[in-house]
């Protein structure tokens, strides 16, 4: 490896300022894919804009976080209420949604998670105390059924006690489950039985989640294909061919948590990239930027009551969450999910924005295998695009800005520039990935060294200006480029090596 080269690829992919990300070909093509693109606050609705700005100020963490975790919040409180369909052409699809916050540690994105959580949180602990007061309820229950048998004296009496006891006994209560940290399929088909409208798998750290695959049963392969059919809408079937499980139909299970930069590498073990599991998620990943200052009379501040700004949030849960589910069956375990299709103009306003993320795609020059790679990651937004797009529609309900007959134009252009935010950062994530895995080794890098043996033939000297000259022809970069990363070559003393078939190694010395 040429260290000129690795310098200018490292450099390239760190840049903090104005950060951009660099076609993976590094020294082949030097085309600039994208920019630092901002999160779109604006493109919410109602308080929303004010409230992330607000808490993100107060909190001191990033907008992005806030409106990410408000995206799968919202999501999430939809649940198996409603399904949405782009067209009769089109089958209803589920609103699961994949959110991962990236950010090193300590930087933030723990406070988001626990603003935005809060109100599932609140939703969780009424369950649980109403659990509590029921197995309160029965165990009174036994204990005076026991009393009642025991100071009986009709035989007849004490037989129907003893079958209301038995009765009683029999009794279980299973607690309504929101939030789960337990990621096993098997558990999250009981979690999804108990609870129709979906379990919400939050991970503070989510590699938790993906790396777990396979800790507790043969291969990761066949638990990372039960999600990504979850994702699509599939039924959950039982795992063994023995089982006494039935499936669970229309699971709902989003997902959301964190990771560091530096973990990116994790999440394309077992071969994610290729079965396409990475690009499903949504990526919320800021800019690197400096510690801020603490300022206590902006904590202070009366005028900073985060407490207003929570509320609003709270009201607008409960309310997506007093939409109710419709069933199947008479004992309420099948859910129905209603449609809510886009009016005509949000078609067009949907065709607008997919062709524009085509063009995107087919305007990125790369060599075939990160082409493919690219398309997919264009191809899955399309489906984030179609869900985060009935997600926004309910927000804009939940405001009072909107309704629930129809996903309107307006909200799929302010979608439209949320996905756009996502494109970014999940080809920012996947240039993070490629880089670790090959730091490590795990990958071949995609042509960071020139051949110069392709550029000037079997001649072993040259002059500077005709090996610029070549190497810029060859592979169609700029001579400033070109010569930026000999120099680096020459000052690190690695003249260009070729290694002939016979091992003999060919030096050639710029004269």
């Amino acid at each position: 490896m040429y260290s000129g080269i690795t310098e200018f690829y490292n450099s390239k992919l760190q840049e903090t300022e104005k950060r951009k990300l660099h076609d993976l070909e590094v020294a082949v093509d030097e085309t600039d894919i994208y920019e630092e693109v901002e999160f779109p606050l604006d493109a919410f609705p109602g308080h929303i804009p004010e409230t992330i700005r607000q808490v993100a100020a107060i909190k001191q963490t990033e907008p992005s976080h806030l409106g990410t975790g408000i995206l799968s919040v919202a999501g999430y409180s939809v649940g198996n209420t409603f399904r949405v369909q782009l067209s009769e052409s089109y089958d209803p699809v589920p609103l699961t949604t994949w959110m991962l916050l990236v950010e090193n540690s300590g930087r933030g994105k723990g406070k988001a998670n626990s603003f935005v959580l809060a109100p599932i949180k609140k939703l969780q602990g009424v369950e649980d105390v109403k659990a509590s007061n029921a197995e309160y309820d029965i165990k009174k229950s036994i204990a005076q059924l026991k009393d009642d048998i025991s100071n009986c004296e009709n035989a007849e009496q004490k037989q129907l006690y003893k079958k209301q006891l038995e009765d009683e006994q029999k009794k279980k209560i299973v607690p309504k489950k929101y939030l789960t940290t337990d990621v096993t399929i098997e558990s999250i088909r009981h979690s999804c039985k108990d609870n129709p409208r979906g379990v919400y798998i939050m991970r503070e750290e989510l590699a938790g989640w993906y790396n777990s695959f396979g800790k507790y049963a043969k291969g990761s392969s066949d638990e990372e294909s039960s999600y990504i059919e979850i994702y699509d809408g599939e039924d959950i079937r039982p795992s063994r061919s023995n089982s006494v499980s039935s499936n669970v139909i229309k699971p709902f299970v989003p997902v959301y948590g964190g990771t560091q930069p530096g973990r990116l590498g994790e999440l394309a073990k077992n071969n994610r990239m290729a079965s396409g599991f990475i690009y499903r998620m949504l990526f919320s990943y800021p800019p690197y930027k400096k510690l801020q200052r603490m300022d206590a009379e902006k904590i202070l501040s009366k005028d900073n009551n985060i407490a207003v700004y929570a509320e609003q949030w709270q009201k607008t849960v409960e309310k997506i969450f007093e939409i109710k589910v419709n069933y199947l069956d008479h004992a309420c375990t099948i859910p129905d999910p209603g449609t809510i299709k886009f009016d005509e103009p949000a078609v067009f306003a949907y065709e607008e924005w997919v062709n524009d993320n085509r063009e995107f795609a087919n305007n990125c020059r790369f060599e075939e295998s990160v082409k493919a790679d690219i398309d997919s990651i264009i191809s899955r937004l399309e489906m984030n695009m179609l869900r985060c797009c009935l997600i926004m529609q309910v927000l804009k309900w939940a405001t009072g800005e909107g309704s629930l007959q129809y996903v309107t134009r307006d909200t799929v252009e302010a979608t439209g520039r949320l996905m756009n935010y996502y494109r970014f950062t999940s080809l920012k994530v996947y240039t993070e990935i490629e880089k670790i895995r090959f730091e490590l080794g795990l990958t071949r890098s995609r042509k960071v060294r020139i051949d110069y043996k392709k550029a000037f033939g079997k001649r072993k000297e040259i002059s500077k200006a005709d090996l610029i000259e070549k190497v810029s022809n060859a592979y169609k970069i700029t001579k400033s480029t070109t010569e930026k990363y000999i120099n680096q070559d020459v000052r690190s003393e690695m003249p260009p090596i070729i290694i002939k078939k016979d091992g003999r190694k060919v030096y050639y010395v710029i004269v």
